[in-house]
């Protein structure tokens, strides 16, 4: 029987490796050893992303762990969990700029064990945060950031060297007390951030000179 949607052994949908393909059937190979039969449209809906390892792991942290209070999840358990929707949920609100750009979690860390073993409880008024928004979610590339500090290591976030390290021209600038919005403005235009930082706000204005009076 003709295969109608021939897919490329090895192909990877999710944690699914495709292994062999039969008319409308793949055999596929997951990440934890499994295999299992998936119908091709489900692959290539992404309806099917594991062998059902993927549920497991990423269900309600229910239990033992304790972050499941009352009926409602801690803020840690959200966290966990809308860092894995918004890397591997198409239909998430957030996927293009994670998920849909190559943004991945760790294996490791799609067990919520694992994630609160790393990082630990999450402190008050902190957010997840890259360090790297380049990478992945792993342990070497996240902390636990302010929103103010997250909010400056977007990707449009202006940044410039000083002194043979690529920093953050916000941070700079409000360590010394100078507006933020200034010293990138110069910084924009081509100005070394190290003269932006010390260049003088404003051009002093010329102070008229006092007459040396004799009288009439």
């Amino acid at each position: 029987m003709t295969i109608r949607r021939p897919i490329a052994i090895g192909t990877k949908f999710g944690r699914l490796t495709v292994v062999e393909q039969i008319p409308t059937y793949c055999r596929c190979l997951c990440e934890c050893g499994t295999q299992k039969m998936v119908q091709t449209t489900h692959l290539l809906t992404t309806m099917v992303k594991s062998c059902g390892c993927l549920y497991r792991d990423t269900r309600d942290t229910k239990g033992d762990h304790g972050h499941y209070v009352g009926g409602r999840r801690t803020s840690t358990a959200r966290v966990w969990i809308n860092m894995i929707q918004r890397c591997t949920k198409p239909n998430h609100q957030a996927y293009a700029s994670y998920g849909g750009r190559g943004i991945t979690v760790c294996a490791r860390w799609m067990n919520f064990k694992n994630f609160l073993e790393d990082m630990g409880v999450r402190p008050d008024g902190m957010s997840l945060d890259r360090l790297d928004n380049n990478k992945g979610y792993q342990p070497d590339n996240c902390a636990w950031r302010t929103r103010k500090h997250q909010a400056r290591n977007r990707r449009d976030t202006v940044r410039a060297i000083l002194n043979g390290t690529l920093v953050s021209v916000a941070d700079e600038a409000e360590a010394r007390g100078l507006p933020i919005k200034m010293v990138a403005r110069r910084v924009k235009k081509g100005m070394p951030l190290d003269l932006a930082l010390s260049f003088p706000s404003q051009r002093a204005n010329p102070q008229p000179t006092a007459s040396g009076g004799g009288g009439n």
